[in-house]
C-alpha cells in the first residue's frame, strides 16, 4: 500500500469516510517522526489512541498499527486519519495540522493566550467532554438566578423541624445540595456504542436514538453522598442521613432524559437508598418524616423508577395514617389508568401489588387473601394468591388456582410456568401419583431434570417394572421429534443413567456424531465399535472441512481417538484423507501438529 494512493487499499467505504472525517475534524492531535521513515501520531476517538507506521523510501507503507480495539477489518478509521495527515504533512501542503510536542510547559503556553481564546477553547472542548463540563461546574459554581432558585428548592426539601443537631448541619446540607445540583447538571454522558468501540461509522445510523449514562465523576459523587448518609444513619442520626438521601433522590428524579439505560441507573441508586434503612429500627416519627421526604417524588415521577420510589415509601410507611396516604395514592394511581383487553397495564398492576403488600404489612391476612382473589384477572395477582394458599398448605385452593390460570385476562410481567407450580403443589401435598404423572410428562418433553425425581418416586422393584416402557416412549418421541441431537436429549441420557449400554450403542450408531459425548460410557464394553464410530465421523467430516478452524476440530477428533487407544485407526483415517490434505497445506499442518504426519 502506497501513501500516495492508499484509498484503493481500504476495503470498507465506511472506514475510509470516517477516517477522512476524523482527519478533517483535526482528530490527529500530534504527528512526529520517531526514526528514519518511522512516524507516530495521537488520534482522538472514543479515547486517545496511538498510531505508528513505517514507510520505505518509495512511501510504501510497510507497517501500520493502532492501539484501538477495532478488529473487524485490516484498517481502522484512526489509521486512515493518520495516513491522510501524514501524506499532507510530507507533501508540505498548506492544510493545517495540529502538532503537539511531547514536552510542554503548560503554564507558559497558557499565559500567552488571551482570556477570549481560553474561554472559547474551554467551551468548545466541554461540549465534547461531559467530564470536563462536570468538573467545571463543580469547581466554579454559577451565581445565576436559575441556580439560586433550584438551590432554594433543595433547601426547602431538606428543612425539618426537630431533627437538626446544630446550625452547622443545616449549612452542610445546604452546601451538599448546591454541589450535587451542579454535579447533576452535567452528570450524564452519551453511552459509547459499537461505532465508538470498533471504528464503525456512527453517521451510518443517524436514525438510531442516542442513549445516556451517568459519567464516572458523577457516579463517584453519588457514592460519596450515600456513604455520608450511611454513616449518619449508623450513628443514629436518621434525619440527617435521610436528608442527604433525599437530596440524591430528588435530583435524580429531576433528570429529563428519555433513556432506558439512565432509568435503570436511577433505579439502582434508589435501591441503594432503600438499603440504607434495611437494618435500621425506625422510630415512628422518624419513619413518618422520611416518608414525607420521599413521597413527593412518587407523585412527580411517573416513569420507570416510580415503582422503586413506591418501594422506598412503602419501606418507611410505618404508621396507619401514612399507610392510608399511600393506599389512597395507589387507588388513585390505578383509577387514572385504562386497561386494554389482553394487555397488562403495569401501572395498575404495580398499584394492586402494593395495595396487597400494605394489607400484609398491617397483618390483615384475610383481607390480603380476599384482595388477591378479587383481582385474579391479573396473572401476577393469581400467582400471589397461589403462593399465599400454598404457604397456608391449602393445597386444594392452590391446585385450583394453578389449573385455572387461563382465566386470567392479562398476562404476567414475566412468563409463569403453571405446570411447574402445579407439580410443586403435588410434591408438597404428597400426591405421588400426580408427581409421577407430571414428572414423566416433563421428561418426555425434554426436561431431563425430572428423570431423577421420577425415579426416586418409585421403589427399586417398581422402577424396574416401568423403566422399559418409559425408555420405549422416550425412543419413540425422540425419533419423531429430533432432527439433530445433542447431549441433553433425554433418551440417550436415561439409557446412560440406567446402564443400558447395548441399547445406547445402537442409538449412537444411528447418530455417530454423539460418540464423543458417550465414548467414556461405551469404551469399557464396546471399544472396537467406538473406534469404528470415530472413523465414520472423522472421514465424514474430512470430506467437508474447508478452513483452518475446521481442520483443527478434525485434528482434535483424531487426537482424541489416539488418546483412547485407537492410534492405528487414526492413522488409517489420515491415510484415507491423503487426497484432500495433500491439496490443503493448512489441513496437513494441523495433522502434523497432533503427530499423525
Amino acid at each position: 500500500m502506497n501513501l500516495d494512493d492508499f484509498e484503493g487499499e481500504i476495503d470498507s467505504p465506511v472506514i475510509l469516510t470516517r477516517g477522512k472525517s476524523y482527519y478533517r475534524g483535526k482528530s490527529v492531535l500530534s504527528l512526529e517522526m520517531i526514526g528514519p521513515n518511522q512516524y507516530k501520531a495521537k488520534v482522538a476517538g472514543n479515547r486517545l489512541y496511538e498510531v505508528t507506521a513505517t514507510l520505505d523510501d518509495d512511501r510504501e507503507v510497510e507497517y501500520i498499527s493502532c492501539t484501538c480495539p477495532y478488529d473487524w477489518g485490516e484498517y481502522c478509521k484512526h489509521e486512515v486519519a493518520f495516513l491522510y495527515a501524514l501524506r499532507h504533512q510530507l507533501d508540505s501542503k498548506p492544510l493545517e495540522l495540529v502538532v503537539r510536542p511531547t514536552d510542554v510547559d503548560l503554564s507558559s503556553l497558557l499565559k500567552g493566550r488571551s482570556k477570549k481564546e481560553l474561554l472559547s477553547f474551554l467551551l468548545s472542548y466541554a461540549r465534547k467532554s461531559p467530564e470536563l463540563a462536570s468538573a467545571l461546574v463543580v469547581a466554579f459554581p454559577s451565581p445565576d438566578e436559575e441556580v439560586n432558585r433550584k438551590n432554594q428548592s433543595i433547601q426547602s426539601r431538606q428543612a425539618y423541624d426537630d431533627g437538626m443537631e446544630s446550625l452547622s448541619d443545616e449549612v452542610n446540607l445546604k452546601h451538599l445540595g448546591i454541589q450535587f445540583s451542579h454535579a447533576c447538571d452535567n452528570g450524564i454522558e452519551r453511552m459509547p456504542n459499537e461505532d465508538d468501540m470498533y471504528g464503525w461509522d456512527e453517521y451510518e445510523y443517524e436514525d438510531e436514538e442516542e442513549d445516556w449514562q451517568f459519567s464516572s465523576i458523577f457516579k463517584k459523587k453519588v457514592e460519596e453522598l450515600l456513604d455520608m448518609a450511611r454513616s449518619a444513619i449508623h450513628k443514629g442520626n436518621i434525619r440527617h442521613g435521610g436528608a442527604i438521601a433525599s437530596i440524591v433522590v430528588h435530583e435524580l428524579c429531576s433528570f429529563d432524559y428519555d433513556s432506558e439505560y439512565l432509568n435503570s441507573e436511577i433505579e439502582e441508586v434508589i435501591q441503594q437508598v432503600e438499603a440504607l434503612f434495611d437494618d435500621v429500627t425506625l422510630k415512628t416519627d422518624d419513619a413518618s418524616w422520611l416518608f414525607g421526604q420521599f413521597f413527593p417524588e412518587v407523585r412527580d415521577y411517573d416513569d420507570g423508577p416510580q415503582e422503586e420510589l413506591l418501594r422506598l415509601c412503602f419501606q418507611v410507611a410505618e404508621t396507619e395514617s401514612v399507610q392510608e396516604v399511600l393506599r389512597n395514592y395507589l387507588v388513585d394511581l390505578a383509577s387514572d389508568e385504562t386497561q386494554l383487553e389482553g394487555h397488562v397495564n403495569y401501572t395498575i398492576l404495580t398499584s394492586l401489588e402494593f395495595q396487597h403488600a400494605l394489607l400484609v404489612k398491617q397483618e390483615r391476612v384475610n383481607d390480603a387473601k380476599a384482595f388477591a382473589l378479587d383481582h385474579l384477572a391479573y396473572e401476577d395477582m393469581r400467582l400471589i394468591a397461589f403462593e399465599s394458599a400454598l404457604e397456608a398448605k391449602d393445597y386444594a385452593s392452590s391446585e385450583k388456582l394453578a389449573k385455572e390460570k387461563e382465566a386470567s385476562a392479562y398476562g404476567a410481567r414475566i412468563s409463569i410456568d403453571w405446570s411447574i407450580l402445579l407439580f410443586t403443589v403435588y410434591q408438597e401435598s404428597g400426591n405421588k401419583a400426580q408427581v409421577r404423572s407430571l414428572a414423566r410428562e416433563f421428561l418426555l418433553h425434554d426436561n431431563l431434570a425430572y428423570y431423577p425425581i421420577l425415579k426416586k418416586s418409585y421403589e427399586p422393584r417398581e422402577w424396574e417394572a416401568v423403566v422399559d416402557g418409559l425408555l420405549d416412549d422416550l425412543q419413540t418421541r425422540d425419533g419423531a421429534k429430533h432432527a439433530s441431537l445433542n447431549r441433553q436429549n433425554p433418551y440417550p441420557e436415561v439409557l446412560k443413567g440406567e446402564g443400558r449400554h447395548g441399547r445406547l450403542l445402537a442409538y449412537i450408531q444411528k447418530q455417530p456424531s454423539l460418540v464423543q459425548s458417550y465414548q467414556e460410557v461405551l469404551m469399557p464394553y464396546y471399544k472396537d465399535e467406538v473406534f469404528a464410530l470415530y472413523r465414520t465421523v472423522i472421514l465424514g467430516n474430512g470430506e467437508t472441512v474447508a478452513n483452518r478452524n475446521e481442520y483443527q476440530a478434525l485434528a482434535f477428533r483424531l487426537e482424541e481417538l489416539v488418546s483412547l487407544g485407537g492410534e492405528a485407526v487414526a492413522k488409517e483415517c489420515v491415510q484415507a484423507l491423503a487426497p484432500r490434505y495433500m491439496k490443503r497445506p493448512a489441513m496437513k499442518d494441523e495433522f502434523r501438529k497432533v503427530g499423525l504426519l
